[in-house]
């Protein structure tokens, strides 16, 4: 739960080759990523235009630029003047998700570019610090958000408050060749003079902290243990009114309907342990625990809410509302063929998860057996997950 990403362009085809949005039907669809790189000076510096997945940080999936993010079009841009110092940026447009309403109608209000970036410092091999910082801004021209020098969380007080701003601050430390501890916060909306700052729902930010280790004698091995927790509301905005557009924008901090960060619905926690490995080039083996806790009464708990800055209350983790908690434990292995000459790789893997569901109606969690919110039926029990991929190369 929480992990699928669509693997196709905007919308697929049924059968008929009629446009269909996510359904059960049969269906297929199409994905176009180009890719064209330019690099100077020994790799010290480049430029990527692109239609690609992005992965901007040292967690495994990151609170700014997360890997799970789906592909959008954009200029990648890195300096790497010293060795200290890496100078990042990534200036793009993000695409919305067609809905029955149609595509124009789907696209009405979200029409938004994405800027971002960040400044990496390395003290040695010891310590790692990076500066982050990223805009959702409605489609129009701005030079300023474009200089990686000058950080779009402070340009926007020159130009007027019109757009979805964050910042954020990874930190690392390193025994080298053997483990990282690692910390990340990314801030959205805060407000440092509330009273009791982290029952606020004013306060809209994530965070995530983990270690990362190498086992001594197995190759390519790495274990890690992250917990990360996305705020309600956080990677969405409120509806936006600005100079240039005759209706409210959503400046939310999403792609093709999907998080750019962390794959977290917001109002979420997450502990994962996982461990990989490769034995031999041609197999590669992964087990993985994940515990996942998310709201689903309570306010700022999806991507897609409305709402606007005078309904925000306070918040309770846990105990302002129903939420489901799930177990989950996979195995998954990677069997590259071509080593006895077939130019086949083949995937298997098996997902075993348990949800469970609480509510805290008189002080106390109470289990209960299936939540109905918006439509949704959400159900305690166990479920099992199956797949199977062929890759053809």
């Amino acid at each position: 739960p929480y992990t699928f990403t669509q693997p196709w362009d905007g919308y697929r085809y049924n059968f008929d080759f009629d446009f269909m949005a996510l359904t059960d039907e049969p269906g297929f669809g199409a994905r176009f990523l180009p890719e064209l790189s330019l690099g100077f000076w020994d790799g010290k510096v480049g430029i990527n235009f692109s239609r690609i997945r992005r992965d901007w940080g040292i967690g495994d999936g990151n609170l700014m630029l997360s890997t799970s993010a789906g592909p959008f079009m954009a200029v990648d841009l890195y300096f790497h003047p010293v060795s200290w110092m890496n100078i990042s940026l990534i200036a793009g447009t993000t695409e919305f998700l067609r809905t029955s309403d149609g595509e124009k109608k789907s696209a009405w209000d979200f029409q938004n570019n994405y800027v971002a970036s960040t400044i990496e410092l390395f003290f040695g091999q010891w310590v790692y610090l990076a500066l982050n910082s990223s805009v959702i801004l409605p489609k129009r021209m701005e030079l300023g958000y474009l200089n990686p020098g000058y950080f779009q969380f402070f340009y926007q007080n020159l130009i007027g408050d019109f757009d979805n701003m964050q910042i954020g601050i990874s930190l690392g430390l390193n025994v080298p060749k053997y483990l990282r501890a690692y910390f990340n916060i990314f801030l959205d909306e805060v407000n440092l003079q509330t009273s009791d700052f982290f029952h606020r729902e004013r306060n809209i930010f994530s965070w995530q902290t983990g270690l990362r280790s190498h086992i001594p004698g197995l190759p390519f091995s790495s274990i890690i243990v992250q917990y990360t927790k996305i705020e309600p509301y956080m990677y969405t905005h409120a509806p936006t009114e600005v100079p240039w557009y005759d209706h409210p924008v959503n400046t939310g901090y999403t792609n093709h309907g999907e998080g750019i960060g962390y794959p977290l619905f917001p109002n979420s926690d997450e502990l994962k342990v996982r461990f990989t490995a490769m034995p031999f080039w041609f197999l590669t083996g992964e087990a993985q625990f994940r515990m996942l806790r998310h709201g689903l009464t309570t306010g700022g708990s999806t991507f897609t809410e409305i709402w606007t800055y005078d309904q925000l209350g306070n918040k309770d983790f846990l105990k302002d509302g129903a939420y489901e908690w799930i177990y989950s434990f996979g195995l998954s292995a990677d069997y590259n063929m071509r080593h006895i000459g077939i130019p086949i790789t083949l995937g298997l893997s098996y997902v075993f998860y348990y949800r469970n569901l609480t509510d805290y109606p008189n002080s106390g969690f109470s289990p209960v057996d299936k939540v109905v919110h918006n439509g949704q039926v959400y159900k305690s029990g166990c479920n099992n997950l199956v797949s199977l991929s062929v890759k053809i190369w």
